[in-house]
């Protein structure tokens, strides 16, 4: 597509007609109009959406008439341009009618969808052309000095747009040779230094410093945003930010587009994140892992479940055991069957109503309704989804879902949409057609995972001891991801060593144990404070008992109440996923993980009232409930 082909040009000042005989389509006002037809031609605009765009909520007594000016004017402009376009009148609107390849933006968005298609059949050399045409249309800031609250919210999407294309373009450039590294250096310098906090540019100017030769440079770059992530935000870079830096720091050969490209893929490599970029309709999930491993059945079983029709699944699990990482997977994986839109809410954040509002207006927003169409209230909009969403075909994550009142709203506003819920409790009043309960990863999908965190030479090198260590780790894709991240980072460590420090970490009362475990235990940590205090003390006694399993009357001899009601408090656990079922009724079974952490909370409350060391306080615990259960 050439510049002689674009009629409309609203990347950068806005024009009409071809390039060399650009004309201007008259005052800001009428700028303003014609930006909204164009950015939705062939689509009839209300009139109230018009005055709204062009004046905000101030328009004059005279508005009316005065966009009726501006239509015959523009229609004037079209004529003497010679452009094959016009702008007729719909109902109780106005619609401009053209050829979409006509339109700059139009034609920026097809370039991109291209190169998407093209990085993702690995030809970057044909998606850095792409971009390179995509990018040569902008001629400076999208939408000129068009004013109103519309026009700067097309501004900031447009130029969002084009950021995203940019790093697209430099990432295509390294993967395929087509510019010089020490070239790219430059350009990703300033990139970076525009988006101080945006990790895209950073990872890409570490990437061609690494390229170059650079890797002292490349690393301050990870330390510069690290810092000001922690200082502006208190945060941490991501994760592919962390693991780019460990890959620079082991010299990973793939980081070159040579390197390890030569044979056919194996199963160490990181796998490739699905891609829905190409499928249709609106997408706000969260990006995938791209190292996700394992739960192919369980995804199965999720997809086949939803693709289907209009369905609730819910997937449990203990904190930490990869929920919501295996949901998103699984909606990235399904995205070609709902091409209505994927949609995604973390409940754990909606703590008023206020947040449920938010939610709902950026659902709506991505759906195409406009600022000015938004209602204030929450029905109002609830009520405003169902009439948008109403023949499409939709997908909604709910993710950390606590009560099934989060549910049920959305079950009535969008009743013809499939709902993938993920919670750590089973909802008794959801209405669903599989649960999907989560345990640890496969041994060989956790050794898998040490892999890819680690490294294949280094895990290949101490196969027993990778197998143990998953043991240990009892599968649990958390403590694993931080389990390989420290031996990623100890390189002179064997993972045997690492297996028996976790041992005895599992086996540490004193309440000081390493990060790692601290982390591996806040999800527990997290449900632990939330329990009534007679679930508390059953977790706690439970896991001072000797042996696999433990028995109702047991605990009930522990906490000194009648067994109905330790039952009842140890079933509650049982739905949290904090103690298992075993085979005899009324016998139960505990993670090691979860056991250790209750005997760490047992000892931290009684040293906390005794003043004693550990031994001192776990020992007169048991033969206290030996005594009672004896009696």
């Amino acid at each position: 597509m050439s510049d002689l082909e674009i009629k409309f040009s609203l990347l950068g000042p806005i024009y009409l007609g071809p390039a060399a005989q650009a004309m201007s389509p008259g005052s800001p006002q009428q700028q303003a109009l014609l930006v909204v037809l164009l950015l939705r031609v062939g689509q009839p605009v209300a009139v109230s959406d018009l005055v709204t765009a062009i004046w905000d909520d101030d328009p004059p007594k005279a508005a009316i008439g005065t966009l009726r000016t501006y239509v015959s004017r523009l229609r004037q402009l079209l004529r003497e341009a010679e452009i094959d376009a016009d702008i007729d009148t719909v109902g109780g609107g106005y619609a401009l009618r053209t050829a979409p390849n006509s339109i700059d933006t139009v034609v920026f968005r097809s370039l991109a969808e291209r190169a998407r298609g093209h990085m993702r059949a690995d030809e970057p050399a044909a998606a850095f052309a792409a971009l390179t045409q995509a990018l040569s249309l902008w001629k400076g800031p999208p939408l000129g000095g068009v004013p109103g609250r519309y026009a700067e919210e097309q501004r900031t999407r447009l130029a969002e747009s084009r950021l995203a294309a940019e790093e697209m373009r430099h990432a295509a450039a390294l993967a395929s040779d087509a510019e010089d590294p020490a070239d790219l250096v430059s350009e990703l310098t300033t990139l970076a230094q525009a988006h101080p906090l945006r990790e895209g540019p950073h990872a890409l100017l570490m990437r061609a410093l690494y390229r170059a030769g650079r890797q002292v440079e490349a690393l301050e770059v990870y330390h510069g945003i690290r810092g000001r992530l922690n200082d502006e935000l208190g945060l941490d870079p991501g994760h592919a930010l962390g693991e780019l830096q460990r890959r620079i720091l082991s010299a990973d050969p793939s980081l070159h587009p040579t390197g390890g490209a030569a044979g056919p893929a194996t199963d160490t490599e990181t796998p490739r994140t699905p891609d829905t970029a190409a499928v249709p309709g609106p997408s706000l999930l969260p990006a995938d892992l791209h190292d996700f491993t394992g739960r192919e059945a369980e995804l199965d079983e999720i997809v086949g479940a939803l693709v289907g029709g209009p369905r609730t699944v819910g997937v449990l699990g203990v904190g930490g055991i990869g929920r919501t990482a295996t949901a998103v997977r699984a909606a990235h994986r399904m995205a070609y069957a709902f091409p209505g839109g994927r949609f995604y809410a973390d409940m754990a954040r909606i703590s008023d109503p206020s947040d449920l509002g938010d939610l709902l207006a950026s659902w709506l927003r991505a759906l195409e309704v406009t600022a000015s169409e938004l209602p204030a209230g929450n029905f109002a909009r609830a009520a405003l989804l169902q009439r948008v969403a109403a023949d499409r075909r939709m997908l909604v994550v709910l993710d950390n879902v606590d009560d099934h009142a989060e549910i049920s709203w959305l079950r009535e506003a969008l009743p013809g949409c499939s709902i993938l819920v993920t919670a750590q409790r089973r909802q008794a009043y959801i209405t669903t057609t599989t649960w999907v309960t989560l345990g640890g990863l496969l041994i060989d999908d956790g050794v898998l995972l040490l892999e890819r965190l680690a490294g294949p030479e280094r895990v290949r090198a101490e196969p027993e001891a990778a197998r143990r260590l998953v043991t240990i780790a009892s599968g649990w894709p958390l403590p694993l991801r931080l389990l390989g991240c420290r031996l990623a980072a100890r390189p002179r460590w064997g993972i045997a060593a690492i297996g028996d420090e976790l041992q005895r970490e599992l086996s540490n009362l004193t309440g000081v144990v390493h990060d790692e475990c601290v982390l591996a235990e806040s999800p527990i940590l997290r449900v632990y404070r939330q329990l009534p205090d007679v679930q508390a003390s059953a977790l706690r006694m439970a896991a001072t008992r000797a042996g696999e399993e433990f028995s109702t009357e047991e605990v009930a001899a522990l906490l000194d109440v009648e067994p109905a009601i330790a039952w009842s408090a140890l079933d509650a656990l049982v739905d949290l996923h904090l103690l298992f079922d075993a085979d005899t009724p009324h016998r139960f079974g505990m993670n090691p993980i979860v056991r250790a952490f209750g005997r760490r909370q047992a000892h931290l409350l009684s040293a906390q009232e005794h003043s004693k060391a550990p031994g001192e306080v776990l020992a007169p615990m048991a033969a206290l409930g030996a005594q009672r259960l004896a009696s």
